[in-house]
């Protein structure tokens, strides 16, 4: 099987059935025997035959869905980025942030600074020598102008994880808050929560607070990440001994946000919104008082929680009381800490959360290794999606990184994987005494969600009704299922293609042959086409057109018919702007995202994204050496400049990618070639960010004063853009019934 053919297969197992019959079900085990399993379809028929039943009504609306995640903590980002190998790190991000080879997560909770899960204490104005136990600063020196800001540490590791992230799902959310400000900014002086005394935010700092913030937003928007959300304060009213925090009295909270940062970011232009609380689900009272402050009201984009304390039925007291304002749950850690947590508890607080208005289920860390860090104090059990066992033996050649897969990745995946961008919680009900626990999703193409636990201790069957249809499962004790079908889709008329998919040079068009046979007496078919990007979008990089536009049948034969494909216009947008680029070569599909068109001919999509990496290999930078001189003295030892780095990384990208090369090397300059030759001093100097446009290999060399030449850094970038060929076939009913063709385009 070919490549793009394999691709297709994959592709098709993972879009739900065309037919309204057809129920797609993914299952995982308690005991992960069975992993996001494709199980055999489901079909709907006139009547159930269990006892139990849950009926689905998608015309019951509640909050729209902004994703499933968890945290790439400074000791995530860390593993991840500098323990596994470059072909480890892409399959983990693949696996994390692909819907084609992966669990799609879309929501990113990032420490601004040091938190429990951190090699160091750290801030990004430290005035204070970073350490493994404390950061104070001594109480005559401040930076309020934050002439001293800068996010150099994130640019290490955590910054490039957040670009391959986006690189591969654009679409991910990422909310970001501080654990503890720098230590100058607070009465204890130091980054701790508490010292010798409580450690609160200055009088005199709520300005430079609030500026701090506009700066973090800026410098990472410049390094290409948004930030769609922050919080003021991680847990504002717990003040750890051991790890980075502050308190943060609910009056407090009001005040900053509608006298500082609220004015601060609007003046700076920024569309940030902003969280109050940022804690558990035992305390209404704070964020209530917040929210009943105008000034601080109208700054607020709603409540953020975590899960330590409580039940999520806080969310939805608040939400009664501010329906304007929406709900995060943005921190559940697993962990091992006494009577530890289970699979079939966090499946259920998922569910429960989303049914409590939540837009986000955000879990803790999203890798930790295999002592539970690192860390610098706080939580010394918790655990990661995944974790990264590696050799603290100190070996001068350490044994290879290995990964395991956790079960919460499951838990998690067996929603993110098929809740789709812009999906809305719909009605459902729930058989809990039976131990059937469950919630619902409308996906923005039409299909239908339902995430199921069987939270009892015997395999359950049940029936699932919607509209006046019902099909029958039967879901294994402790297991979660997840079941996918489109409603919207009646068997009135047949399609299939020929071939099964297109495979297009750059700039190429071509043709989909198009069998159409009629059912249930179907007379006449009126043929429509769109093509959509890898987001599962409208766009205008090519348009289709069906050879005939209506088909009209004498009797139950089948009718061929074309579906010609060509280039339409050719966009780029550039991961460094949000807005969009007319490149000089190549096509990108149009990656923002758009809500698709519920009209009569009911269009839908299939989520298709990145192909699997390529992994880049970075030579180690060498070593120098010295000879002796024709003098006395032995010639000074020189050392080899720092090897360039390539951000983001080397792989296969649906996106123009615009790199950047560093060095670690003060002051190198960088030269670098685009079409796999070995770089001079005479070849290109780097000076900004190089445009991949197309499938192309870079090499680049690093050159400093006192320094050897650096080895040779090479990254290859392989652009294939995926598309869908979206062919709508309305009957003479009225009722739209859709194929949809994958279309791999290479540059």
């Amino acid at each position: 099987m070919s490549r793009s053919l394999a691709l297709f297969a994959i592709i098709a197992l993972l879009v739900p059935g065309l037919s309204a019959q057809n129920v797609s079900v993914y299952q995982t085990t308690s005991d992960l025997s069975q992993k996001l399993s494709k199980q055999s379809d489901v079909q709907f028929a006139g009547s159930g035959t269990a006892s139990t039943t849950i009926t689905i009504d998608d015309t019951k609306t509640f909050q729209q869905i902004d994703g499933f995640g968890a945290s790439f903590t400074d000791s995530s980002a860390w593993l991840v980025y500098t323990k596994l190998t470059a072909n480890q790190r892409n399959d983990a991000m693949q696996k994390l942030f692909s819907r084609t080879n992966g669990i799609a997560l879309g929501f990113l909770r990032q420490p601004m600074g040091s938190s429990d899960l951190a090699r160091t204490f750290y801030s990004y104005d430290d005035l204070c020598t970073q350490t493994t136990t404390a950061c104070t600063t001594p109480s005559d020196k401040t930076d309020p102008t934050l002439a001293n800001f800068s996010i150099d540490h994130d640019k290490d590791y955590i910054v490039p994880v957040l670009q391959q992230a986006l690189a591969i799902n654009p679409n991910v959310k990422i909310m970001a808050n501080p654990w503890s400000p720098p230590g100058w900014m607070k009465t204890n002086g130091s980054m701790l929560g508490h010292t010798n005394i409580d450690g609160s935010l200055r009088t005199d700092a709520y300005d430079p607070l609030a500026q701090y913030f506009v700066k973090f937003i800026q410098a990472y928007e410049a390094e290409g990440v948004r930030i769609d959300y922050i919080s003021m304060q991680n847990e504002p009213l717990y003040a750890p001994t051991n790890y980075a925090g502050m308190m943060m009295q609910p009056s407090e909270q009001a005040n900053f946000l509608g006298n500082y940062l609220g004015p601060a970011l609007a003046k700076a232009g920024l569309n940030t919104k902003v969280m109050v609380w940022d804690h558990n689900w035992d305390n209404t009272s704070y964020s209530e008082t917040v929210l009943a402050d105008a000034k601080a009201n109208s700054y607020a984009a709603g409540v953020a929680w975590h899960h330590y304390a409580g039940d999520p039925s806080a969310m939805s007291a608040v939400h009664d009381m501010y329906p304007d304002k929406d709900v995060w749950e943005t921190e559940a850690s697993g962990g091992y800490w006494a009577g530890g947590d289970s699979f079939k508890g966090e499946a259920l607080e998922l569910i429960n959360t989303m049914r409590n208005w939540a837009k986000s289920y955000v879990l803790w860390n999203m890798a930790l290794d295999q002592d539970n860090g690192p860390y610098v104090g706080g939580c010394t059990t918790c655990r990661g999606l995944f974790t990264v066992t590696w050799d603290k033996s100190g070996a001068a050649t350490p044994a290879p990184s290995t990964v395991k897969y956790e079960f919460d990745y499951y838990v998690l995946g067996q929603a993110s994987k098929f809740v789709q961008p812009g999906a809305y919680r719909i009605d459902s009900d729930m058989a809990a005494s039976v131990g059937i626990n469950d919630v619902a999703f409308r996906n923005p193409d039409g299909s239908i969600v339902l995430y199921v636990l069987n939270n009892g201790t015997a395999n359950q069957t049940f029936n699932v009704k919607s509209k006046a249809n019902y099909f029958t499962t039967t879901v294994p004790a402790g297991a979660v299922a997840t079941f996918i079908w489109n409603p919207s889709i009646p068997a009135t008329v047949s399609l299939n293609s020929t071939p099964a998919g297109l495979s297009l040079a750059s700039g190429a068009g071509g043709s989909v042959g198009l069998t159409v046979a009629p059912l249930n007496g179907t007379s006449n078919v009126t043929l429509g086409c769109q093509v959509l990007d890898a987001n599962d979008n409208p766009t205008s990089d090519y348009t289709c057109a069906a050879t005939d536009t209506n088909l009209t049948f004498a009797d139950t034969s089948a009718v061929t018919t074309t579906i010609n494909v060509t280039p339409g216009t050719i966009l780029a947008r550039s991961r460094h702007n949000s807005g969009f680029a007319l490149l000089g070569f190549g096509m990108m599909p149009l990656m923002g995202l758009v809500a698709l068109g519920t009209t009569r001919k009911r269009r839908a999509a299939i989520a298709i994204v990145v192909l699997s990496s390529i992994a880049l290999t970075l030579v180690a930078c060498g070593g120098g050496g010295s000879s002796p001189g024709t003098s006395t003295q032995p010639a000074p030892v020189q050392v080899a400049a720092g090897a360039p780095i390539f951000i983001p990384a080397a792989g296969t990208y649906s996106t123009a990618q615009n790199v950047t090369i560093t060095s670690a090397t003060a002051g190198a300059t960088i030269y670098y070639t685009t079409d796999g030759s070995t770089p001079t001093t005479s070849s290109t100097k780097y000076t900004a960010a190089v445009p991949v446009t197309k499938s192309i290999t870079l090499k680049a060399l690093a050159t400093a004063s006192d320094y050897t030449n650096s080895v040779v850094s090479t990254a290859a970038y392989d652009l294939k853009v995926l598309y869908t060929v979206a062919v709508t076939a309305t009957t003479d009913s009225g009722v739209p019934v859709q194929i949809r063709v994958p279309m791999q385009v290479a540059l």
